[in-house]
C-alpha cells in the first residue's frame, strides 16, 4: 500500500506542474515527498502543511493550518486556532452518520486543497454548522455578528498572510517560508490596492472601533481576538511597499556587481536579451521593441504599439522588466512606466502588471504574457486572481453602461501615453 500511495503521491506532484499557479502552489521536501507544504489563494492566503500517510490514497491526507499566528486566531468556523481543518473530506468533521461527502480513494490532494479554498468565504459565520439556517429571536443581532466577524477575518488576513510573512521574507528569516517568500512578494505587487480598498472600506466604520467581537462559537483558545487598528495596517503596508520596491531597484545594481558562481549570470543575460530582441523584431513587424535601460541586462524596456483594431490604438506603451540575478528562482517584476488604464494593471504610482508565462524560467514566455495582456480582449476574461485594479474591475464587468465608461478610459490611457513621446 505505501508503494502504492508513494506512486499516486507523484503522479499528482506531476500533475500540478500544469497548472498556471494562480488560486494555489505546492511544494514537497525533497527528503520526504510525502511533507507537502501549501498556498492558497483566497481570503485570506494560507499556507498549510498536508501529509499523505502511509495508507493514503485509502484514508485522507493529514492537513495542519499553519497561518494561526502561534495558536492564537481562528481564521474561520473550520479553520482553527489549534490549525485544525474540520472538513468531512478529512474525516475531521462528519454531519452525520455514512456522510457522502466524506473522504474516498478517488479524492486526491487538489481535491482536499480545494476543498480548504471553499472555506474562504465572504460570510465565514454561516459556515459553522447549524448557522447556515439560523433564525435568531433578534434578525439585526445576527446579522450584526455575522458582518463583525466578516470584517474581523478581512482585518486578520491582512496583518497576518499578507503583512507578516512579507515582513518575513523582506526582513526577517525568509528560509521560514520555503519556497514561498518570492509568491509573496510578487502577488503583493499584484493585490496591493485590493488590500488598501480593503482598509479604506472599513477603517472608519463605527463597528470597527476597540477590541474585536467574540461570536457565540468562538472559546477559550480558539477565538480570534484582537483589537481594530486599520490605520496602523495600512501604514506597514505602505511601508513595506517601499521596502519592497527599493530592493527591485537594487537588482540592476546587483546584478552587475555579483560573487562566486554568479560571475556568467551578466553575461548570460545580455545573451538571452539579444535572442529575444532579434526574435521579436521578426516576429511583432515592428508593434514591439525591447531594448536595455541603460545597457544593464538586469532592467528591459518593452515598448508596445497599440494594435489599430483596439482599444490600445494609437497607444505607445512602456514596460519595465527588472530581472534579478537569481532568475528564474526569483521572478521578474513587471511594471507599466507609461499611463495605462487596465485591470491587469494596478494603479497607484508603480502600476504592476499581472500576467502569466506559459514557461516561467524561459524569458520569451514572460515577454509573450506581458504582451499577451495588452493584446487581450476588452473587457478581458473575469479571473477574480487577476484582477490587480479595483477601479478598473469595478467597471470592467458589473454593467454595461460601466463596460463603455471602462472601455472609454482604456482609450483615454492610450492616448495620454502617446502625448507622451
Amino acid at each position: 500500500m505505501a508503494d502504492f500511495g508513494t506512486q499516486r503521491i507523484l503522479r499528482e506532484l506531476l500533475d500540478f506542474g500544469n497548472h498556471d499557479g494562480l488560486a494555489m502552489q505546492i511544494h514537497h521536501e525533497d527528503s520526504n515527498i510525502r511533507k507537502i507544504k501549501a498556498i492558497l489563494v483566497g481570503t485570506p492566503n494560507t499556507p498549510l502543511c498536508l501529509w499523505p500517510l502511509p495508507e493514503y490514497p485509502e484514508a485522507p491526507p493529514k492537513v495542519t493550518l499553519r497561518t494561526t499566528n502561534n495558536g492564537r486566531v481562528r481564521f474561520g468556523p473550520n479553520l482553527y486556532a489549534s490549525g485544525k481543518v474540520c472538513l468531512s473530506i478529512l474525516g475531521t468533521w462528519q454531519a452525520r452518520p455514512g456522510d457522502p461527502d466524506g473522504w474516498s480513494a478517488i479524492q486526491g490532494i487538489e481535491s482536499t486543497l480545494i476543498s480548504i479554498q471553499s472555506l474562504f468565504n465572504e460570510d465565514p459565520f454561516y459556515l459553522e454548522p447549524g448557522f447556515e439556517d439560523i433564525r435568531s429571536s433578534d434578525p439585526t443581532w445576527e446579522q450584526s455578528s455575522a458582518r463583525k466577524y466578516a470584517m474581523k477575518i478581512a482585518h486578520e488576513n491582512i496583518r497576518l498572510t499578507v503583512i507578516a510573512p512579507l515582513h518575513n521574507a523582506l526582513h526577517g528569516n525568509a528560509d521560514d517560508l520555503g519556497p514561498f517568500a518570492e509568491f509573496y512578494k510578487q502577488r503583493f505587487l499584484w493585490y496591493r490596492e485590493n488590500y488598501i480598498a480593503t482598509i479604506n472600506k472599513y477603517r472608519d466604520n463605527p463597528e470597527c472601533q476597540g477590541p474585536f467581537a467574540v461570536t457565540r462559537f468562538e472559546m477559550t483558545g480558539n477565538a480570534m481576538s484582537g483589537r481594530w487598528d486599520w490605520n496602523g495596517l495600512k501604514d506597514k503596508l505602505e511601508a513595506l511597499e517601499n521596502d519592497l520596491i527599493t530592493e527591485i531597484n537594487g537588482w540592476p545594481t546587483a546584478g552587475l556587481n555579483p560573487v562566486g558562481h554568479d560571475l556568467y549570470i551578466a553575461h548570460t543575460m545580455k545573451e538571452k536579451f539579444l535572442d529575444l530582441k532579434e526574435r521579436m523584431a521578426d516576429r511583432t513587424l515592428g508593434t514591439c521593441n525591447l531594448a536595455l535601460v541603460d545597457e544593464n541586462p538586469f532592467v528591459w524596456q518593452l515598448t508596445y504599439l497599440g494594435q489599430s483594431d483596439s482599444m490600445l490604438s494609437d497607444g505607445v506603451f512602456n514596460v519595465k522588466i527588472y530581472l534579478s540575478n537569481h532568475f528564474p528562482r526569483v521572478q521578474p517584476r513587471v511594471f507599466v512606466t507609461t499611463p495605462i488604464f487596465h485591470a491587469r494593471v494596478s494603479g497607484g504610482g508603480h502600476q504592476a502588471m499581472a500576467y502569466l508565462p506559459v514557461q516561467s524560467d524561459d524569458m520569451a514566455d514572460h515577454l509573450q504574457g506581458i504582451i499577451n495582456v495588452l493584446e487581450e480582449a476588452n473587457p478581458p476574461p473575469y479571473n477574480p486572481l487577476m484582477v490587480v485594479n479595483t477601479e478598473a474591475a469595478r467597471l470592467c464587468w458589473e454593467s454595461s453602461d460601466n463596460q463603455r465608461e471602462y472601455r472609454r478610459r482604456v482609450r483615454r490611457s492610450a492616448q495620454e501615453s502617446s502625448e507622451l513621446l
